[in-house]
């Protein structure tokens, strides 16, 4: 029988929380769209325009030949696995969330009397959180590295690319889900405490305190 009680409790409020900021990290990412744009003039007066564009899963590779008297560039940035690490948290994230919740609200009395489910939620619950706290940071790490390789001054001066104008846009979504991913480990590790005190751990020493007189 579906009861929504716990969602009025810290349980499973917390959940309710994990899947929208989980799903709001993941969307920042995925759905993030942007273009290294070069216009290059050659000596021949000429103008070429290349787009390239930088989205997920943000492996850059780009190879042009005949670009100011007849040079060549290549540019390779591959944050794939750092992409795809953050991405996979926050799917595993959401699918959890929803998984667990529905536990909660079909069969809360299975969950509490059963002790294995407490221990196996509180066991998921540390790792999501740990998975948040190094995704986050590689993440970060990745978003960091593709802002420096796609930095136009940067590959305009180190391709001697004087003859190209080099545009890009700013990074603020996924800086946002950067964001998103740390809060995710904050909400993962703040819900421990919760998922905890529904396991025979935190019972049994509740029943060895002493009384009060």
């Amino acid at each position: 029988m579906l009861d929504l009680s716990v969602f009025k409790e810290p349980l499973g409020i917390m959940r309710v929380f994990q899947f929208i900021f989980a799903f709001l990290a993941f969307s920042c990412t995925t759905s993030y769209t942007n273009e290294l744009n070069f216009n290059c003039k050659a000596e021949n007066g000429t103008i070429g325009s290349y787009a390239y564009p930088i989205e997920y899963p943000f492996d850059v590779k780009i190879s042009q030949s005949q670009v100011c008297a007849n040079s060549k560039f290549t540019l390779y940035a591959d944050f794939s696995f750092e992409a795809h690490f953050f991405f996979i948290t926050g799917l595993l994230s959401i699918l959890y969330a929803i998984g667990i919740s529905v536990v909660y609200a079909l069969i809360e009395d299975v969950y509490k009397n059963d002790k294995r489910f407490p221990f196996l939620d509180f066991g998921a619950t540390v790792i999501l959180a740990v998975f948040w706290l190094s995704g986050s940071a590689a993440w970060a790490y990745g978003v960091s590295g593709l802002k420096s390789v796609t930095d136009p001054t940067t590959i305009k001066t180190t391709m001697s690319l004087d003859c190209c104008t080099i545009s890009r846009s700013g990074f603020t979504r996924l800086t946002i889900s950067i964001i998103f991913g740390f809060l995710n480990f904050f909400l993962w590790a703040s819900d421990l405490w919760f998922v905890y005190k529904e396991t025979a751990w935190f019972q049994s020493l509740s029943n060895q305190a002493p009384s009060g007189v």
